[in-house]
Formats: C-alpha cells, structure tokens, sequence
C-alpha cells in the first residue's frame, strides 16, 4: 500500500548545521538570526548565557555566537559553565571589549571585534563549524 505524498513528513534539516546566538542585544541576534538563516543554518538565540544554558537542555548546536558583556551570566562564566558539563561546542566570541588571546584562553575556537564584518563572520564560522 502506497502513502499518499501529502502524508509524508520529511524534517526539514539545515544544510549547514545549526548555531546559537548569544547576545543581550535584540538586535544583533535577529540580524545574526535572519543572515545566517539565509545562509541555510539553522538559527537559535538567547539573551544571556543563563538563557542559552536553558537551551542547550534542548538543542544541540555545531557553533556558538557568544557575546562578552551580557546582565545575569556573561560570556566568561557562560564558557566555563560550558566546560565543566563536558560540552565541547565550538563557540567564536564577538565582542567590542576584548582582545583575541582572551578569547583564545577562554577556549574559544575564534574571535571578532565589534562591529564585526559580516564576510570575515562568515568565514570564522565556516572554519569553526566545519
């Protein structure tokens, strides 16, 4: 017995895996959001790194965008938060307030200074998630 088409489910995956944005400023996140869905990734945020600990309980993402400088846990603890769980997520720090062997010492796969240069993210990102 054939399954009419229309009742067939197929998930829709990204070709290019999936990255969590993290950052406290609305703004940089849908645009993050909206280029990097364009892109063909698929596309999670959160605020702060509490936030972004809460949803790392649901999805598993290839990358994390993660800002510095954010209210209740900021980049910092975020990343240690993710090292003693064991999870061994690349992230690329963005950030205005930091200078790239901080970022390296935090464990970060990359680093980009704010404003950042959206042909030079995606790069990192390639690299990185790859």
């Amino acid at each position: 017995m054939s399954i009419p088409e229309r009742d067939i489910i197929v998930p829709v995956m990204s070709k290019q895996g999936q990255i969590l944005i993290v950052d406290d400023d609305e703004e940089i996140r849908s645009f993050l959001g909206e280029l990097l869905q364009d892109e063909g990734y698929a596309v999670e945020s959160a605020e702060d790194g509490l936030a972004a600990l809460k949803k790392l309980e649901e999805v598993h993402p290839d990358l994390i965008l993660l800002d510095i400088m954010m209210p209740r846990m900021d980049g910092y603890r975020f990343a240690e938060a993710l090292h003693r769980r064991g999870l061994l997520i690349p992230f690329i720090v963005l950030s205005a307030n930091l200078r790239e062997q901080q970022a390296k010492a935090m464990g970060a796969c990359s680093y980009i200074a704010k404003p950042f240069d959206l042909l030079e993210l995606l790069e990192k990102i390639d690299q990185c998630a790859g």
